[in-house]
């Protein structure tokens, strides 16, 4: 978590965020793809590649709706 809080990226990869939230990456993939609005924050899918946008989940994690 606090790699990806340092971290200036605008985009998360699936692994980062399932290391975080403590899930299998493929498993995280899976669901953005089927339902991602299941997960709870935000998720760009473009073909098989999965992109997070960092503040917004950062926030989400947080329990910040800011």
């Amino acid at each position: 978590m606090r790699e990806i809080e340092r971290s200036e990226d605008i985009f998360l990869l699936a692994d980062d965020v399932a290391k975080a939230i403590g899930v299998a990456p493929q498993n995280l993939r899976e669901q953005a793809k089927d339902e991602p609005h299941k997960l709870g924050f935000n998720v760009i899918v473009v073909g098989t590649s999965i992109k997070i946008p960092r503040v917004p989940f950062l926030k989400y994690v947080r329990g910040s709706s800011q």
